[in-house]
């Protein structure tokens, strides 16, 4: 799945693999002790952060936006 910012999908992809790795190779088994890609989800959520700046989450929540829009029913004024 691509990144939220598209110049970030590289960055997920690795900290998805690094977590998907350590969770199925030591949490699953018993081994909650750390997680070795803390450094890789830090710089990933900061790249997500830059990379929303100048457009800000108005993008991600205008298709909620129109979901709320109560649909037109016959014979019921309009809003």
């Amino acid at each position: 799945m691509n990144s939220v910012g598209e110049a970030c999908t590289d960055m997920k992809r690795e900290y998805d693999q690094c977590f998907n790795r350590w969770f199925a190779e030591k949490f699953l088994k018993g081994d909650g002790s750390g997680d070795p890609c803390t450094d890789l989800f830090k710089r990933y959520q900061q790249c997500v952060q830059v990379s929303l700046a100048p457009d800000p989450p108005r993008r991600l929540l205008q298709p909620a936006l129109f979901s709320a829009i109560p649909p037109k029913l016959p014979g019921c004024l309009s809003i």
